[in-house]
């Protein structure tokens, strides 16, 4: 385990061939898109997730923002990219350090727009208003389930108003949403299905993610 991330080089994208992922996002999406990640691990235990704690083996560990701003910097002057996309599990596990990222980004003036995904128990209002400020165009958000009890059972560390919050503070502020749902969690009722139907018309988000709930092996939903 890395404990330093700043002192893992940036990628060589020249290697990765970015080029080739530049040109399909132009032609998909009409701008050139590049990803960022600004740090590892999770703080979070959702039975159905595999990636954050079996790759990267415990919580997270960040960037300094000063150097994560450096790397876009570079992506922008190198490759003339038009929006960015943190890979992050969630930007926001510090939001003193979300908060200092924005205004670092806008003292040096770096004004491509970007996206991260966003833990809904971990944002507030005021925040949401500063990554507006630093040109944030969209934010990203794991709701899953409308059900209480099947956000409790999956040990999603968030609550419907929590998720209702976000959305409202993100619509006040003219950041774009997208809200991901999962279907099929076992103990799941119709009456569980229908709360989901109901939030997820109730947050009103720019765009909609639904996925079939796989059992990864290793997740504690499998087991």
């Amino acid at each position: 385990v890395i404990d330093n991330l700043d002192a893992i080089p940036f990628p060589d994208r020249k290697l990765i061939r970015q080029d080739r992922t530049l040109t399909l996002t132009e032609k998909n999406d009409g701008e050139k898109i590049a990803s960022v990640s600004s740090s590892r691990g999770c703080l979070f235990n959702c039975i159905f997730c595999t990636g954050d704690h079996d790759v990267f083996s415990r919580g997270p560990r960040r960037r300094s923002t000063w150097h994560v701003l450096y790397e876009i910097e570079e992506l922008v002057a190198e490759w003339h990219i038009q929006l960015l996309k943190f890979v992050d599990a969630e930007i926001n596990t510090s939001e003193i350090w979300l908060q200092d990222f924005c205004r670092e980004k806008i003292e040096r003036k770096i004004e491509v727009p970007w996206g991260a995904i966003i833990h809904a128990a971990l944002i507030h209002k005021d925040t949401l208003q500063l990554m507006k400020k630093a040109n944030c165009r969209e934010i990203w958000v794991g709701v899953e389930s409308g059900s209480p009890r099947i956000l409790k059972e999956i040990q999603k560390g968030i609550t419907v108003e929590m998720v209702e919050n976000v959305f409202k503070w993100a619509k006040e502020a003219g950041v774009k949403t997208r809200a991901y749902f999962m279907v099929g969690f076992p103990s799941e009722t119709r009456k569980d299905f229908e709360l989901t139907l109901s939030l997820a018309e109730w947050l009103d988000a720019d765009v909609y993610g639904c996925t079939i709930l796989c059992p990864y092996p290793g997740t504690a939903l499998y087991n």
